[in-house]
C-alpha cells in the first residue's frame, strides 16, 4: 500500500498538463516502466473512464490504484496523486498576493503553459502510436478531431464515440478482453 501511495504521491508533483497528459505519464510509469499492466489493460481502463463524467486522469488512476491494492489502493492512489496538487494550490493562494504582479511570477507562468503544451501533445503522440495501428483506426481518430475542432460541444463527443463504437464493432476483430480489475463479489440470486 506504501508503494501504491509512493508513486502516486510522486507523480502528483510531476504531472503538469492537464487529464490528457496525466494519462500519458500513467502510461509511462504504470506500462513501461512498473509493468503494473500490459498496453491493453491499460487501454481498456482508459476507454472506460471516458465513459465516466470527470476528470478520466482521476479515474484511470483510481482504477490503477483498484487494480494494484483493492478499494484501499484506489483510495490512497486518489489521495497520493491529489494530495502535491492541493499542497501547491495552498501555498500559491497563500503568497500569490505578494507575486501576482512580478514580471518573475507572469514568466513562470508563462513558461509553465508552455510546459504544459509539450507535455500534452507527447501523451497525445504517444497515445496515437498505441492506439491507431490500422488504417480505420487512423481515420477515426482524425475524422474525431476535425469533427472536434469544426463543431465542438457534447453531441459532437457523443456523435463521434458512437460512430467510432459501431465502426469498430462492425469493421475491427472482436478481441476477447482480460480482466482489467478483480472481479468484485456479487450478491447470490436464484
Amino acid at each position: 500500500m506504501l508503494t501504491i501511495f509512493k508513486t502516486f504521491f510522486w507523480l502528483g508533483w510531476i504531472s503538469f498538463g492537464g487529464p490528457a497528459a496525466h494519462i500519458g505519464y500513467f502510461r509511462t510509469t504504470f506500462v513501461e516502466k512498473l509493468n503494473w499492466l500490459d498496453d491493453k489493460e491499460y487501454a481498456q481502463i482508459v476507454a472506460l473512464s471516458q465513459f465516466l463524467p470527470g476528470p478520466g486522469s482521476s479515474q484511470v488512476g483510481f482504477a490503477l490504484g483498484y487494480k494494484r491494492g483493492g478499494l484501499a489502493g484506489a483510495c490512497l492512489a486518489f489521495l497520493g496523486f491529489t494530495l502535491p496538487s492541493i499542497m501547491i494550490m495552498l501555498t500559491l493562494a497563500a503568497l500569490s498576493s505578494q507575486f501576482t504582479d512580478t514580471s518573475l511570477f507572469q514568466s513562470v507562468v508563462h513558461g509553465l503553459k508552455l510546459l504544459a503544451v509539450v507535455v500534452v501533445a507527447d501523451a497525445t503522440w504517444g497515445m496515437y502510436k498505441n492506439f491507431c495501428k490500422n488504417t480505420l483506426s487512423v481515420s477515426l481518430c482524425v475524422a474525431t478531431a476535425i469533427a472536434l475542432l469544426l463543431v465542438p460541444g457534447i453531441g459532437t463527443q457523443m456523435f463521434v464515440l458512437f460512430t467510432a463504437a459501431l465502426l469498430g464493432i462492425k469493421y475491427l476483430p472482436l478481441k476477447v478482453p482480460t480482466a482489467i480489475m478483480p472481479p468484485l463479489p456479487l450478491p447470490y440470486c436464484r
